[in-house]
């Protein structure tokens, strides 16, 4: 009897004591994130060197602004499951170095490249997400750093269009160049959980991409285009 009456009391005080701090009734069983932040390309592969060095690029140029949308899933203290998907786009113009048109006029293009990632994986969470009080409540961490690892595929688009030399008689041609395919790839991540209140938290995510690709269609004489990068994030978690 005592034990049933010290049951109703807590779930009667729960309530307005640990609602804003934790959770009734266990640990939450997953989140959704919305993150943004940048990602910074290696540019490694022989497109970008030809790009900057016959364009007035950079391979800073190729950084793009990113969006990204976690759903997480796991009851476990310290491992969640991970589903993320994420859109990077980089947009810059250019001019030919070396070469001018008639009249001295610069010879102009843009050059977009797009990533479209979708991978599944797990993190692991290096201190407890929370902690129970009894058996009637789950309050979450201050702090709780992870790491994980996924892997998936990312789709790029690389396009180049506006003027350009034919290097055979040095004629000025408009035209437009397009490659774009899907392959695998693989992130490797860490990030930090900050609570703000029981169900919301910041989180800050680094994630290291290592993928390459083919170039199809205007791009076929050059080697696979370099994925791989640093993506940098910051966002909300909302946990359910």
């Amino acid at each position: 009897m005592r034990r049933c009456l010290l049951s109703l009391a807590l779930t009667v005080a729960l309530p307005g004591s640990l609602a804003a701090q934790g959770f009734l009734f266990g640990p939450p069983s997953g989140s959704i994130a919305l993150r943004a932040g940048r990602t910074f390309v290696r540019a490694g592969s022989d497109i970008f060197d030809f790009s900057t060095e016959q364009l007035t690029l950079d391979r800073r140029d190729f950084d793009a602004a990113t969006f990204a949308v976690d759903l997480s899933l796991g009851r476990d203290p310290r491992v969640e499951g991970v589903l993320s998907v994420s859109y990077s786009a980089a947009l810059a113009e250019s001019e030919f170095r070396d070469y001018v048109d008639e009249d001295d006029l610069p010879i102009q293009q843009s050059t977009s490249l797009t990533q479209l990632a979708l991978t599944v994986g797990g993190r692991v969470y290096l201190v407890p997400r929370g902690r129970s009080v009894g058996r009637l409540a789950w309050v979450p961490a201050r702090a709780a750093p992870y790491v994980g690892l996924a892997l998936g595929a990312v789709r790029y688009r690389f396009r180049q269009r506006g003027d350009f030399v034919d290097f055979r008689d040095l004629s000025v041609f408009t035209d437009t160049f397009d490659s774009a395919a899907w392959a695998p790839a693989v992130h490797a991540l860490a990030g930090l959980d900050l609570r703000l209140a029981a169900r919301a938290a910041l989180v800050a995510e680094a994630r290291l991409a290592q993928a390459s690709a083919k170039m199809h269609d205007d791009f076929v004489e050059f080697d696979k285009i370099d994925l791989a990068g640093l993506q940098t994030t910051l966002g909300f978690r909302w946990r359910f």
